[in-house]
Protein backbone atom coordinates (compact mmCIF):
# COMPACT_ATOMS: atom_id res chain seq x y z
CA UNK A 1 0.00 0.00 0.00
CA UNK A 2 2.59 2.05 0.64
CA UNK A 3 4.08 2.15 -2.83
CA UNK A 4 0.91 3.38 -4.61
CA UNK A 5 0.31 5.69 -1.87
CA UNK A 6 3.89 6.90 -3.29
CA UNK A 7 2.59 6.83 -6.60
CA UNK A 8 -0.74 8.63 -5.87
CA UNK A 9 1.12 11.47 -4.32
CA UNK A 10 4.06 11.56 -6.69
CA UNK A 11 1.47 11.87 -9.40
CA UNK A 12 -0.53 14.75 -7.91
CA UNK A 13 2.40 17.11 -7.18
CA UNK A 14 3.47 16.31 -10.59
CA UNK A 15 0.35 17.33 -12.09
CA UNK A 16 -0.75 19.91 -10.07
CA UNK A 17 2.60 21.72 -10.24
CA UNK A 18 3.11 20.99 -13.92
CA UNK A 19 0.01 22.18 -14.35
CA UNK A 20 -0.32 25.28 -12.88
CA UNK A 21 3.00 26.47 -14.16
CA UNK A 22 1.08 26.37 -17.29
CA UNK A 23 -2.39 27.75 -16.52
CA UNK A 24 -0.65 30.62 -15.12
CA UNK A 25 2.95 30.58 -16.75
CA UNK A 26 2.04 28.91 -19.91
CA UNK A 27 3.42 31.57 -22.05
CA UNK A 28 7.01 30.79 -20.62
CA UNK A 29 7.45 27.18 -22.26
CA UNK A 30 11.06 27.40 -20.57
CA UNK A 31 9.10 28.01 -16.72
CA UNK A 32 6.70 25.22 -17.46
CA UNK A 33 9.33 22.62 -18.70
CA UNK A 34 11.71 23.17 -15.73
CA UNK A 35 8.59 22.69 -13.30
CA UNK A 36 7.49 18.91 -14.83
CA UNK A 37 11.47 18.25 -15.13
CA UNK A 38 12.08 19.67 -11.62
CA UNK A 39 9.18 17.68 -10.36
CA UNK A 40 10.32 14.42 -11.63
CA UNK A 41 13.55 15.29 -10.10
CA UNK A 42 12.82 15.77 -6.56
CA UNK A 43 10.36 13.20 -6.57
CA UNK A 44 12.91 10.17 -7.80
CA UNK A 45 15.63 11.67 -5.14
CA UNK A 46 12.92 11.44 -2.81
CA UNK A 47 10.86 8.75 -0.13
CA UNK A 48 8.64 8.44 -3.32
CA UNK A 49 11.26 7.10 -5.06
CA UNK A 50 12.92 5.06 -3.03
CA UNK A 51 9.54 3.89 -1.77
CA UNK A 52 7.77 3.00 -5.05
CA UNK A 53 10.30 3.90 -7.75
CA UNK A 54 8.86 7.65 -8.59
CA UNK A 55 6.88 6.02 -11.89
CA UNK A 56 4.29 8.31 -11.90
CA UNK A 57 3.49 7.85 -15.16
CA UNK A 58 1.16 4.59 -16.64
CA UNK A 59 3.68 4.19 -19.48
CA UNK A 60 6.57 4.12 -17.40
CA UNK A 61 4.50 1.35 -15.82
CA UNK A 62 4.22 -0.52 -18.68
CA UNK A 63 7.74 -0.70 -19.64
CA UNK A 64 8.91 -1.32 -16.28
CA UNK A 65 6.40 -4.53 -16.68
CA UNK A 66 7.67 -5.60 -19.61
CA UNK A 67 10.74 -6.28 -18.52
CA UNK A 68 9.78 -7.80 -15.52
CA UNK A 69 11.00 -5.47 -13.40
CA UNK A 70 7.36 -5.03 -11.60
CA UNK A 71 5.21 -7.30 -10.68
CA UNK A 72 1.15 -7.29 -12.72
CA UNK A 73 0.01 -6.24 -9.73
CA UNK A 74 2.06 -3.76 -8.38
CA UNK A 75 1.81 -2.54 -12.37
CA UNK A 76 -2.19 -2.35 -11.88
CA UNK A 77 -1.60 -0.61 -8.27
CA UNK A 78 0.69 1.42 -9.33
CA UNK A 79 -1.57 2.81 -12.61
CA UNK A 80 -4.66 3.20 -10.62
CA UNK A 81 -3.05 5.42 -8.17
CA UNK A 82 -1.49 7.42 -10.81
CA UNK A 83 -4.51 8.32 -12.33
CA UNK A 84 -6.52 8.65 -9.23
CA UNK A 85 -2.88 11.44 -8.37
CA UNK A 86 -3.66 13.19 -11.82
CA UNK A 87 -7.76 13.04 -11.16
CA UNK A 88 -7.38 14.74 -7.57
CA UNK A 89 -4.58 17.33 -8.78
CA UNK A 90 -6.86 18.38 -11.59
CA UNK A 91 -9.33 19.00 -9.10
CA UNK A 92 -7.05 20.99 -6.92
CA UNK A 93 -6.36 23.43 -9.60
CA UNK A 94 -9.55 23.70 -10.54
CA UNK A 95 -10.67 24.73 -7.10
CA UNK A 96 -7.37 27.23 -7.46
CA UNK A 97 -7.98 28.66 -10.27
CA UNK A 98 -12.09 28.77 -9.98
CA UNK A 99 -12.64 28.08 -13.41
CA UNK A 100 -11.67 26.30 -16.44
CA UNK A 101 -10.83 28.23 -19.21
CA UNK A 102 -7.04 29.29 -17.68
CA UNK A 103 -5.01 27.49 -20.87
CA UNK A 104 -7.60 24.63 -20.21
CA UNK A 105 -6.15 23.68 -16.94
CA UNK A 106 -2.89 22.41 -18.89
CA UNK A 107 -4.95 20.03 -20.85
CA UNK A 108 -3.02 19.02 -23.89
CA UNK A 109 -4.35 18.80 -27.45
CA UNK A 110 -4.26 19.23 -31.20
CA UNK A 111 -5.79 21.23 -33.74
CA UNK A 112 -7.28 24.31 -32.34
CA UNK A 113 -5.65 23.29 -29.04
CA UNK A 114 -2.56 23.35 -30.23
CA UNK A 115 -0.39 26.22 -30.31
CA UNK A 116 1.09 25.51 -34.00
CA UNK A 117 -2.21 24.03 -35.16
CA UNK A 118 -0.74 20.13 -35.14
CA UNK A 119 -2.50 17.67 -36.89
CA UNK A 120 -4.16 14.47 -35.52
CA UNK A 121 -1.24 12.24 -36.90
CA UNK A 122 1.65 14.57 -35.95
CA UNK A 123 -0.08 14.85 -32.18
CA UNK A 124 -0.14 10.70 -32.66
CA UNK A 125 3.70 10.66 -33.85
CA UNK A 126 5.22 13.30 -31.65
CA UNK A 127 4.08 12.06 -28.56
CA UNK A 128 4.28 7.78 -29.32
CA UNK A 129 8.36 8.93 -30.24
CA UNK A 130 8.86 11.49 -27.34
CA UNK A 131 7.22 8.76 -24.55
CA UNK A 132 9.07 6.14 -26.36
CA UNK A 133 12.51 8.24 -25.90
CA UNK A 134 11.45 9.26 -22.36
CA UNK A 135 10.70 6.01 -21.42
CA UNK A 136 13.98 4.66 -22.44
CA UNK A 137 16.18 6.89 -20.91
CA UNK A 138 14.33 6.17 -17.57
CA UNK A 139 14.64 2.13 -18.24
CA UNK A 140 18.50 2.97 -18.38
CA UNK A 141 19.15 5.67 -15.92
CA UNK A 142 16.96 3.91 -13.49
CA UNK A 143 19.62 2.43 -11.18
CA UNK A 144 22.19 5.26 -11.35
CA UNK A 145 22.56 7.33 -9.11
CA UNK A 146 21.86 10.18 -10.96
CA UNK A 147 18.91 8.88 -12.30
CA UNK A 148 16.77 11.92 -10.86
CA UNK A 149 19.07 14.03 -12.76
CA UNK A 150 19.16 12.55 -16.21
CA UNK A 151 15.33 11.65 -16.15
CA UNK A 152 14.37 15.43 -14.70
CA UNK A 153 16.72 16.83 -17.54
CA UNK A 154 15.48 14.99 -20.15
CA UNK A 155 11.70 15.61 -19.43
CA UNK A 156 12.13 19.22 -19.42
CA UNK A 157 14.13 18.89 -22.94
CA UNK A 158 11.15 16.39 -24.46
CA UNK A 159 8.51 19.29 -23.09
CA UNK A 160 10.36 22.15 -24.65
CA UNK A 161 10.07 20.55 -28.56
CA UNK A 162 6.30 19.20 -27.49
CA UNK A 163 5.05 22.32 -25.81
CA UNK A 164 4.01 23.67 -28.89
CA UNK A 165 2.86 20.94 -30.59
CA UNK A 166 0.60 19.12 -28.13
CA UNK A 167 1.37 20.55 -25.10
CA UNK A 168 3.41 17.63 -24.03
CA UNK A 169 1.68 14.73 -22.37
CA UNK A 170 4.43 11.88 -21.96
CA UNK A 171 2.13 10.84 -19.65
CA UNK A 172 -1.60 9.26 -19.54
CA UNK A 173 -2.10 10.38 -15.98
CA UNK A 174 -1.06 14.07 -16.39
CA UNK A 175 -3.16 14.21 -19.50
CA UNK A 176 -6.61 13.12 -18.03
CA UNK A 177 -7.56 14.58 -14.94
CA UNK A 178 -7.06 18.05 -16.92
CA UNK A 179 -9.36 16.87 -19.83
CA UNK A 180 -11.63 15.91 -17.69
CA UNK A 181 -11.65 19.03 -15.59
CA UNK A 182 -11.82 20.94 -19.18
CA UNK A 183 -14.49 19.07 -20.71
CA UNK A 184 -15.32 19.95 -24.37
CA UNK A 185 -12.38 19.24 -27.11
CA UNK A 186 -9.93 18.86 -24.29
CA UNK A 187 -12.10 15.58 -23.41
CA UNK A 188 -12.52 14.36 -26.79
CA UNK A 189 -9.16 14.71 -27.90
CA UNK A 190 -7.95 12.79 -24.78
CA UNK A 191 -7.90 9.29 -26.08
CA UNK A 192 -4.91 10.78 -28.22
CA UNK A 193 -2.68 11.67 -24.82
CA UNK A 194 -3.51 8.07 -23.27
CA UNK A 195 -2.92 5.75 -26.56
CA UNK A 196 -0.25 7.47 -28.29
CA UNK A 197 2.19 7.63 -24.56
CA UNK A 198 1.28 3.85 -23.69
CA UNK A 199 2.32 3.22 -27.22
CA UNK A 200 5.45 5.11 -26.86
CA UNK A 201 6.08 3.57 -23.35
CA UNK A 202 5.51 0.36 -24.76
CA UNK A 203 8.19 0.63 -27.76
CA UNK A 204 10.73 2.80 -25.09
CA UNK A 205 10.64 -0.58 -22.89
CA UNK A 206 10.70 -2.83 -26.05
CA UNK A 207 13.65 -0.82 -27.17
CA UNK A 208 15.97 -1.73 -24.04
CA UNK A 209 14.89 -5.15 -23.44
CA UNK A 210 16.24 -5.67 -27.35
CA UNK A 211 19.21 -3.84 -26.69
CA UNK A 212 19.97 -5.45 -22.84
CA UNK A 213 19.40 -8.74 -24.79
CA UNK A 214 22.31 -7.97 -27.33
CA UNK A 215 24.49 -6.77 -24.29
CA UNK A 216 23.83 -9.95 -22.42
CA UNK A 217 24.74 -12.60 -25.52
Amino acid sequence: MKKYLSEFLGTFFLVFLGCASAVFLGSDPLIVAFVFGFTVLFSASSLIGKISGAHLNPAVTLAFLMNKKITSKDAVGYIIAQFIGGIVAAFALNFLVGQTNLNGLGANGYDSLSASGATLTAALFIEILATAIFTFVIMHAATSSSAGFVIGLTLTALILVLFNVTGASLNPARSFGPALLTGGTALSQVWVFIIAPTLGGLLGGLGYKFLNEIRED
